[in-house]
């Protein structure tokens, strides 16, 4: 048998959107790669070991030059070429080991970086090329949470500034313009579209809804721990001065290492919540798109729970000198166990 001999019945990629779950559903993906395979499903290790992000660096036009490309060493049409070749030829050979009936790709970058065309018929095509057919998953998060995520986000990478609320829609959070091209290409009645709740994180709701979409709800998975949570109110104000302290410079550089060691912490205050008027002043921008999203995919019915939750009042200050020795103490302890780990390591592989 040729390495190309196989195909399996169907593709299933998961595009996203962002802070909808996707590191929990990927690492919960990768942690089970065994069971999966057992139930037919291939997560290639090919296109990546958590996210398949290999992929996105391949299929992104040639002009593209991201951290992405960067980090793979991507530079120039003739050295992508040659990724793109060699990444097609490792998947092959993991289709033909494993000969799947289902192959799972799940990279976020699909949603918020592949925005033309081409970009998007390069994928369709290549899913093609090792399925019989194709499917998409998204998990859509309502915009004035997603806004929110996204700033609090940026504050765990060390990025200084207060929120400032957009005054007009942004083209990423118009849902409903935003999946027209993958209907086109793929069939409206191909594309599985979720409503995106923060609470579902809880148990592992997030990667258990996925494992349902794919028609793994019985499948027996080993748990993930939270990855990639929202701060609360005082850890937020924590890395906020953190990040003014280091300056963009600074926290760039320290940017994934401060957001891991953060992201360990327990949280230490209420959730952080976007006050009422602002959310409702950023809803009211996307209320025309919500409206189409919920006639294309919610049966008419609202496809967002327009619930919004109240901001709990803080009692004194926010972030006080206790609060701010504790947290430094946590991420210094959580630093010193990562340093011993390395040491451990290296001492056995002297």
């Amino acid at each position: 048998m040729t390495d190309r001999a196989w195909r399996a019945e169907v593709a299933v990629v998961h595009i996203g959107a962002p802070r909808t779950g996707t590191t929990a559903i990927q690492e919960m993906l990768a942690t089970n790669r065994n069971t999966l395979l057992r139930h037919g499903v291939l997560y290639p290790e090919s296109l990546g070991s958590v996210a398949s992000q290999n992929l996105v660096a391949a299929l992104a036009p040639l002009r593209v030059q991201d951290a992405i490309r960067r980090k793979r060493g991507l530079v120039g049409a003739r050295s992508i070429g040659a990724y793109r070749r060699d990444l097609e030829a490792a998947l092959w050979r993991e289709m033909a080991a494993h000969r799947p009936q289902t192959l799972l790709i799940s990279a976020e970058q699909f949603f918020d970086r592949v925005d033309t065309f081409w970009t998007r018929r390069r994928l369709a095509m290549f899913l093609r090329s090792f399925a019989r057919e194709a499917r998409v998953v998204v998990y859509l998060r309502r915009q004035d949470q997603a806004i929110w995520s996204r700033h609090l986000h940026g504050i765990k990478l060390g990025k200084p500034g207060d929120f400032v609320a957009p005054s007009r829609a942004e083209p990423l959070y118009d849902y409903a313009a935003r999946l027209l091209p993958w209907q086109k290409l793929f069939g409206a009645e191909r594309l599985t579209v979720r409503a995106y709740q923060p609470s579902s994180l809880e148990g592992g709701g997030a990667a258990k809804d996925f494992l349902a979409q794919i028609g793994l709800s019985g499948c027996a998975i080993a748990p993930v721990g939270k990855r990639n949570t929202s701060l609360d109110i005082v850890r937020a104000a924590f890395m906020q001065r953190i990040g003014a302290a280091l300056g963009a410079q600074g926290a760039e550089s320290l940017a994934e290492d401060l957001a891991g060691a953060i992201d360990r912490l327990e949280a230490r205050g209420p959730p952080a919540r976007l006050p009422r008027r602002e959310s409702e002043a950023i809803l009211s921008l996307y209320r025309a798109s919500n409206a189409r999203l919920s006639a294309q995919f919610g049966g008419g019915e609202p496809f967002f729970n327009d619930a919004i939750e109240e901001v709990p009042l803080a009692g004194g200050p926010v972030l006080d000198l206790d609060a701010a020795v504790i947290i430094a103490a946590d991420l210094w302890a959580v630093k010193q166990r990562q340093v011993q780990s390395l040491k451990r390591r290296l001492g056995k592989g002297g």
